[in-house]
């Protein structure tokens, strides 16, 4: 579709109940770029749990952090400002005090969601990131738990109970039987979590996202990426129980984990464990997107992108602002489109192919000799939506071996290995590297050419190229792609 320039910069302030967080990105347009992201532990939901009022320092604090998010957004030029509040505020007897003033702060109207509210928006963040989401969102809060079923980028069920991390630690400080029998039968009520079975159970929320961080430092994990972070069932039971049997003293020795956050692990922990065995998931997806994106997509993002590809617009709105020409990246798409012909996870394949093309010189004004590292670097790390680990570790290879052949793997050390996606990027990267010979990677001059990929065979048909253009460097990069696939090279040269 092309690359399109953002309006104007937005905003989202989620009023939780563990902590507010301010949001302001750099527009509407197709994937907004995070600009600013703060968050202040005002842990209203502890108020609410001890009183049932929001008061004294948690209200104090909230109400600077209020001026101070506002003032912020004024600097940013933000003036669409969405403003929510969930579980803690909706329970607060002074709700209706604390909402208006909320509202006079930041110059826009505090929504209080409902449970049910919550539920969906956090199911439409996760859709929005996840293309294809089929399985149970889970979302844990300071107040709250929200469940979803989603499939076909459709909400089937949804609901809202009360076993926030907050709201179970006022019960009692550890996870205890008495704990463990309340979440049990809580979950145990609703009869469609089981549809979850052999799918993926999202996890949302950043008691979670720290839970995993633990996980990944256990397992001295190569990509600190949560996004989309897998934690398979099966192996991550024991993982789960140990952290949950915690002290407060040993969780709060974490230290993989966000300081503010590990006290509650233990609980959040056993919440997820009671997950897996009543939804029988296969596998633990970490989900950095939630409620505060759905109320993005729902209220401040034209409904014209929201069902376009996540990872190819933002793929293409970077290429627009780091390669010397973005339309190079089209040119390119088409012509290894063949690359994956036939192969059994093609779908899955030549959509990171495609992600990969647009952004294949994004590293072009860099020192020759970093370019393979800054250019794999910056896809493993940059805030991609719609992408796996498995994903971003084939465009890591292919940029990387776009850049650098015979080094390239030493600058991937430690990666989680995905080894089909690495031999898939290894061979897109020696396509790059050879078109970038015959174009500089400009547009206009591959539909000049053509790669074919026949049984056995491959052939690279130059009889439309400029004369000039044709050269050894060429034959040998040719010769070297052929190679890594085990084909046979053919070249058709230049008509003179």
């Amino acid at each position: 579709m092309g690359p399109l320039k953002p309006d104007e910069p937005v905003g989202v302030v989620d009023i939780g109940s563990n902590s507010v967080r301010l949001v302001g990105y750099s527009g509407t347009a197709r994937t907004p770029l995070p600009i600013y992201n703060e968050r202040a532990f005002c842990r209203l939901g502890s108020s609410v749990a001890a009183t049932g009022r929001i008061e004294g320092a948690s209200y104090d604090l909230a109400r600077q952090t209020f001026i101070r998010f506002r003032a912020i957004a004024d600097q940013l030029g933000i003036e669409k400002l969405s403003v929510f509040a969930t579980a803690a505020v909706r329970a607060a007897a002074n709700k209706d005090e604390f909402v208006a003033e909320a509202s006079d702060i930041f110059r826009n109207p505090v929504r209080v969601l409902n449970g049910i509210e919550e539920a969906h928006l956090t199911s439409h963040g996760v859709m929005m990131a996840i293309p294809g989401a089929d399985g149970i969102v889970a979302d844990l809060g300071g107040g709250s738990l929200e469940l979803a079923h989603v499939r076909g980028g459709k909400i089937l069920n949804a609901v809202s109970l009360d076993l926030g991390v907050l709201i179970l630690a006022s019960e009692t400080a550890n996870v205890s039987p008495a704990m463990k029998k309340k979440i049990k039968q809580e979950l145990k009520n609703i009869a469609w979590l089981e549809r979850g079975k052999d799918k993926a159970l999202y996890a949302v929320g950043g008691t979670w996202r720290s839970l995993a961080s633990v996980h990944m430092a256990q397992k001295s994990y190569g990509l600190p990426v949560l996004h989309q972070y897998e934690m398979e069932c099966s192996k991550s039971r024991s993982f789960l129980r140990v952290i949950a049997g915690l002290s407060d003293k040993a969780s709060g020795a974490l230290e993989a984990a966000s300081k503010n956050r590990r006290q509650s692990l233990p609980i959040a922990a056993q919440i997820l464990l009671n997950l897996v065995e009543a939804t029988g998931a296969k596998k633990i997806v970490i989900s950095a997107t939630g409620v505060r994106e759905g109320v993005l997509v729902e209220t401040l993002l034209p409904s014209g992108y929201r069902e376009t590809d996540p990872l190819l617009l933002a793929c293409e709105e970077m290429a627009e602002r780091m390669s010397k020409s973005y339309k190079y990246g089209y040119d390119l798409d088409v012509w290894t489109s063949d690359l994956f012909k036939g192969h059994s996870r093609a779908k899955d394949l030549n959509r990171f192919r495609r992600a990969a093309c647009l952004v294949s010189d994004i590293a072009w004004s860099q020192h020759p000799r970093s370019r393979a590292e800054i250019a794999s670097q910056t896809v493993l790390r940059a805030p991609f939506n719609g992408i796996s680990h498995e994903g971003r570790v084939l465009m890591a290879h292919a940029l990387a071996h776009r850049h650098e052949v015979n080094n390239a793997l030493p600058l991937l050390a430690g990666l989680p290995r995905f080894v089909e996606a690495e031999q898939a990027g290894r061979a897109l990267g020696l396509c790059f590297r050879l078109a970038h010979s015959l174009t500089a990677s400009m547009p206009g001059m591959l539909p000049l050419t053509q790669l074919r990929f026949g049984a056995g065979e491959l052939t690279l048909d130059l009889r439309q190229l400029p004369v000039a253009l044709y050269a050894p460097i060429v034959v040998n990069r040719f010769t070297l792609l052929a190679k890594a696939l085990g084909l046979a090279p053919t070249i058709l040269p230049p008509e003179v």
